[in-house]
Parts: structure tokens; C-alpha cells; sequence
């Protein structure tokens, strides 16, 4: 007996009109129709799918010199990918890419305008698979420029560049995506502000 996966007819068809009609990439195609970029691969070749050379041809906006300037609303954001952002080289793909998820959706549009993108930001709704979670919503840019730049000001060594670590833009942004504030204590509360993280860059928050 064969255990290959099959899909159902309606949702290939789904996926065709997706890829093809929408331009969506195999990875937002499958994430629509539940199932994997490689399932989503599959059917494309089952029926020698390709896309319009208009949409072939297509790619999308970015201002790759955003991170340049160290100005305040770039130490701000670079706040926000040191705590919650990521970079990562996709499967099959030479470019490193820069990621960020967050449940607050007006910071990742604020992040795609800053970087002057038009690339898709992703809905997870995690809502449905379990009450207690909240949505999330990721956006995710390839660009080696971008996230070499990460790179070159900290964001995977033990200590953050100078002109970061002195800015309260940036503990801002880094508090926007990894820290808490609130009132705690007992007798007469105090309000604090918690940050996450490294030891040794909080360490030079002090």
C-alpha cells in the first residue's frame, strides 16, 4: 500500500490559483490551504506550473540603506530586532533574511514603512488552535545588506555597539519587544520595567 500524501483536487486547485493568479509565494500558498511549501511544490510540477513572466519578473520594495543612519527611529527598531528579531538563511536560498513576530501589528507595519517594504506580513492566527494564545504577525525580508548590518552592530555577540547601548530610543524599542512594565510589590507598589535577554547587554544598560 502507497503512503504518499495526496491532497484533495479542490485544494490543488487552490494552490494553483494562489501561486499563479494571486503570485503568492509556495511557502503563503501552502500556509493558506494548511499544508507545506514541499506539498505545495508537488502539485505545481503535477501540473507543470509557472508563473506569468509579469509575475516572474516581480519583486518587491526595500530601501536596503535604512540601517545606515543610527537616527531615533532606526536605533528604535534596531531595539526591536535585537530583542525579538532573528536572522536566518532559508532553505535553498544563498540570502540571509531578517524576521520579525510580533502580536502587535502596528509595530511590524511601522518596521515594513520605515524599510520602505511592500513585502506581505504574515497572520498567524493562533487564536484558532488554542483560546488562550494571541495572533501573531511576522514579516520577513531577504537581505544580506540589512542583516549584516545587524550583525556588524551586535546583534549576535555579547556586546552591543556603543552608540546602541547609550540610546534610549533603542532600550525602548528593546523593552517594546522583549521587556514588560507594570506595578508590583508589596505594602506600597513600585512601577518597574522587566527586561529579557543577555546578561551582557543589559549589563551595559546600566
Amino acid at each position: 500500500m502507497s503512503n504518499k500524501i495526496t491532497l484533495p483536487l479542490e485544494t490543488e486547485f487552490e494552490i494553483l490559483e494562489y501561486y499563479l493568479r494571486d503570485g503568492d509565494s509556495m511557502l503563503d500558498a501552502g500556509r493558506k490551504v494548511g499544508t507545506s511549501e514541499y506539498m505545495v511544490n508537488q502539485v505545481l510540477n503535477k501540473y507543470n506550473a509557472k508563473l506569468p513572466e509579469y509575475l516572474a519578473r516581480r519583486s518587491c520594495t526595500l530601501n536596503e540603506d535604512a540601517f545606515d543612519k543610527l537616527n531615533k527611529k532606526c536605533k528604535y527598531f534596531m531595539g526591536l530586532l535585537f530583542s525579538d528579531g532573528s536572522i536566518k538563511t532559508p532553505k535553498g536560498n544563498k540570502a540571509q533574511a531578517l524576521s520579525l513576530g510580533l502580536i502587535d501589528k502596528e509595530s511590524i507595519e511601522s518596521l515594513r514603512l520605515f524599510l520602505g517594504s511592500d513585502h506581505k506580513i504574515h497572520h498567524d492566527q493562533l487564536s484558532q488552535k488554542n483560546p488562550n494564545w494571541r495572533d501573531q504577525y511576522q514579516l520577513t525580508i531577504t537581505s544580506d545588506k540589512l542583516c549584516n548590518r545587524l550583525r556588524e552592530l551586535g546583534k549576535y555577540t555579547d556586546f552591543i555597539h556603543p552608540t546602541l547601548a547609550m540610546s534610549s530610543d533603542f532600550w525602548r524599542g528593546y523593552c517594546d519587544g522583549n521587556g514588560s512594565m507594570g506595578i508590583w510589590g508589596k505594602g506600597e507598589p513600585m512601577p518597574e520595567i522587566q527586561f529579557d535577554g543577555k546578561y551582557e547587554w543589559l549589563y551595559q544598560l546600566w
